[in-house]
């Protein structure tokens, strides 16, 4: 292997290749990138046998070979370096040189590198940046870390009539959002549902705002071509629960408020709440015919009482929910104003605005009304 390059796009690329590498993996191989030098390019690949990701960046190859080294000593080596870097293998190391330094990392042999995580043949279609933002970013605050529900680690991606829907739920509230599928798009089977781990969409929702952004799914794998980056994934092998039973049908009873007032009323209740650390508090809301929407402390009504102008009122309601799922939900929404929609009592709670459905599970009362 021979080629040049720039040392910050090297740096770059092996930086965001070594996101998908598992740090507590005791396989040294899998602590390595793989460093595969072709015709006018150089791709850096991490790996951890659940996720890949292949960045290309450009280069002068005069001998193209492949080989591993250390993920993290190559970044940060390169981050240290300006300019450009000549690179070549020999004997068994990777060296590096810019200007009269010289630098060498143990290597070990590509062939012994697992490969990229690939779809073959299946659905796929190309998304905007907008589009990929709302599937992937939006739910993201629902998803469970419940090892034991593992099926609810991540997000359920399907086609529902003429929409691309996602949904994400960790049993206490529930963010679905949708688009309408696009044109275009092969392999429409195949869109009946699957589940992307929360790892994969974290990543997903960093290449959002390359493109174009083309998206590959089968029934074992996901994958991603954004810009210079390939990413890949494995899909959670389990059952999604049917999330449109769990969403009721609308009640009746509704208040249209301010999404940004109503987050800042409940970090006011929540400032005053005595509760333990890392324990949500929980708030009450009631609302009624004189278009506010009051919100208090169920421990003690007294200690907070907030009220926050509302509009389009229809029917009373009065329920609590915790006030760290509600703003999972509203933080989800990017509305000027969301409606809220209850029947009071054990009804969940429906948080919508545009094509976003937020649900947050009801908790109980404690102090009388």
């Amino acid at each position: 292997m021979k080629f040049q390059a720039k040392a910050a796009d090297l740096a770059a690329a092996c930086g965001a290749a070594s996101r998908v590498i598992d740090t507590k993996c005791q396989i040294p191989l899998l602590g390595n990138v793989l460093v595969t030098a072709s015709e006018g390019a150089v791709a850096i690949t991490g790996h951890d046998l659940d996720q890949s990701l292949t960045v290309t960046c450009p280069a002068e190859v005069a001998q193209s070979d492949s080989i591993t080294v250390p993920g993290e000593r190559l970044t940060r080596l390169l981050a240290g370096i300006d300019g450009d870097v000549k690179v070549e293998t020999a004997d068994n190391a990777f060296v590096i040189r810019s200007g009269r330094s010289r630098y060498k990392l143990a290597t070990l042999p590509a062939a012994d590198f697992p490969a990229p995580l690939t779809v073959v043949g299946a659905a796929e279609l190309e998304l905007e940046a907008e589009a990929v933002r709302r599937l992937f970013v939006v739910p993201l605050p629902a998803i469970s870390t419940e090892a034991t529900r593992y099926y609810l680690n991540g997000i359920y991606l399907c086609q529902a009539g003429g929409q691309l829907v996602t949904c994400a739920t960790n049993g206490f509230n529930l963010i679905k959002t949708s688009i309408a599928m696009p044109a275009g798009t092969a392999g429409g089977g195949i869109w009946r549902g699957v589940i992307i781990p929360r790892a994969a969409v974290v990543e997903i929702g960093r290449l959002a705002k390359y493109a174009p952004f083309k998206v590959k799914v089968d029934d074992k794998r996901f994958e991603v071509a954004a810009g210079p980056f390939h990413f890949g994934t494995k899909l959670i092998d389990g059952a999604f629960p049917d999330y449109a039973r769990v969403i009721p049908s609308p009640s009746g009873h509704t208040i249209e408020v301010d999404r940004l007032d109503l987050m800042g009323a409940l970090a006011r209740v929540d400032a005053v709440a005595a509760h333990a650390k890392n324990v949500a508090a929980v708030v009450g809301l009631t609302w009624g015919g004189d278009a506010e929407l009051r919100l208090c402390l169920t421990t003690d009504i007294e200690a907070a009482n907030d009220l926050l102008k509302g509009s389009v009122v229809t029917g009373e309601c009065r329920v609590a929910a915790s006030i760290n799922f509600l703003n999972d939900v509203l933080g989800a929404h990017e509305a000027e104003t969301v409606k809220l929609d209850c029947g009071g009592g054990r009804s969940p709670i429906l948080i919508t605005a545009d094509d976003i459905l937020g649900l947050c599970m009801p908790c109980r009362w404690e102090a009388p009304p």
